[in-house]
């Protein structure tokens, strides 16, 4: 079980790790390149309901959301959340910090974070 949790722990750093890069990239994409007619923030939301506990396949799909969020176990945003307010306090000023903070508001903690 230790190694199952040091497992997600990876997953969920590469995730976040992933998710900045590609929106680092999005940001500092040229004007002319169509990557800058991306809606960084649409990317946000995909990437908050690729992680959503109730989309993925070993979610019970007759377990509400309501459920999730009452949960006093910890869930994929909890150290999602955990790694985005990281990212935010380590550059605050950064053109990223915007859509940082955006998704950081649609994620479903457990009530123990």
């Amino acid at each position: 079980s230790s190694q199952a949790n040091m497992a997600d722990s990876n997953c969920g750093a590469m995730r976040i790790d992933t998710f900045i890069n590609f929106n680092q990239v999005l940001l500092d994409a040229p004007f002319t390149s169509t990557l800058a007619e991306i809606d960084t923030e649409d990317v946000g939301m995909f990437f908050v309901h690729l992680t959503r506990e109730d989309m993925l396949q070993s979610s019970d799909p007759n377990t509400k959301e309501n459920n999730i969020i009452k949960s006093s176990t910890t869930t994929a945003h909890d150290s999602l959340a955990m790694s985005v307010w990281n990212e935010i306090l380590s550059a605050p000023d950064s053109f990223q910090t915007k859509v940082l903070i955006f998704c950081v508001k649609h994620l479903f903690t457990s009530p123990s974070l």
